[in-house]
């Protein structure tokens, strides 16, 4: 199992997650978003550079819909998903 965290923006909120790998994170942050099939999940991970202990930070953003996520560097998400370390 990995770790990934789950950060609503706006609010600062966030949830840990467990995971099998990143398409689960996925499906599970969906889930605890109370998707109802409408969200857009970005279609790959961005890599957020080193962290203090010098290990990888990658994240995928999750939006409301196809329109806020048009041209959108992460203003308009919903919430961003992020680990840590590699795959």
């Amino acid at each position: 199992m990995k770790e990934y965290y789950l950060e609503r923006n706006g609010s600062g909120a966030g949830t840990d997650i467990l995971a099998h790998d990143d398409q689960d994170a996925i499906e599970r942050a969906l889930l605890i978003l109370r998707d109802d099939g409408y969200m857009v999940v970005a279609d790959q991970w961005d890599d957020c550079g080193l962290n203090d202990e010098e290990e990888p930070v990658k994240r995928i953003l999750i939006w409301w819909c196809e329109e806020d996520s048009r041209n959108d560097s992460g203003a308009n998400s919903l919430a961003q998903l992020t680990t840590i370390g590699r795959a």
